[in-house]
């Protein structure tokens, strides 16, 4: 996690690129999450490539990212995912994809708070006026 503090660097990339050679098992692997969490945070480019890499990773039962975002550790990575570089794709696979369940859960409140109605698509954020 140390060379990710230094994101300019060619070894940051590296890892980043290394990273998303097997993203799903990093991401649900409790101290590689933290890694994956960390290269989104502080690494530039790292949001959109692993953003990526989530969504073209092959699927088990349901998307890589269904599978990420429904794990114990994953869920974290998929809401730095929101939080830092929220992706029109990303949104999109999350509330089109089958339903949250369990940890996936943190997900959906994440959706709601951004103005997303979880599995429905876009919701219209209410105004401060209405009742």
């Amino acid at each position: 996690q140390e060379v990710l503090l230094r994101p300019q660097s060619d070894y940051a990339q590296e890892v980043v690129e290394t990273l998303c050679v097997d993203i799903t098992a990093h991401c649900i692997h409790k101290h590689a999450s933290n890694v994956v969490e960390r290269a989104v945070r502080c690494v530039p480019s790292a949001a959109e490539r692993i953003t990526t890499a989530l969504l073209e990773a092959p699927a088990r039962k349901h998307s890589a990212l269904h599978e990420v975002a429904t794990s114990k550790f994953g869920n974290y990575v998929v809401q730095r995912l929101l939080q830092v570089a929220p992706d029109e794709k990303l949104i999109e696979a999350l509330c089109r994809g089958p339903k949250l369940l369990g940890f996936g859960k943190h997900i959906h409140t994440a959706l709601n708070r951004m103005g997303f109605a979880g599995n429905r698509g876009p919701s219209p954020r209410r105004s401060a006026t209405s009742e």
